[in-house]
């Protein structure tokens, strides 16, 4: 797996997890399955956010989602 790829995979982990936060911080239960997804999302983003230099500028992020999902695609 390329490092475009476990950086959007690490992002779409890491944005899943938001949803399950906030249903149990509603529920007032431990996030156990958000606090999985946020790990396994950050151990994806940070070894390819170090390996860059300089890390990922913000403004690269549309076109690597886009450049994974066309690799997907094909």
């Amino acid at each position: 797996m390329d490092d475009e790829t476990k950086f959007v995979f690490g992002l779409l982990c890491v944005l899943l997890s938001l949803p399950s936060f906030t249903s149990a911080w509603i529920d007032r239960r431990f996030p156990y399955t958000a606090v999985i997804m946020l790990i396994v999302g950050m151990l994806l983003i940070v070894p390819v956010w170090l390996a860059s230099p300089g890390g990922i500028p913000l403004q690269d992020w549309p076109a690597m989602i886009i450049n994974v999902i066309a690799k997907i695609i094909r």
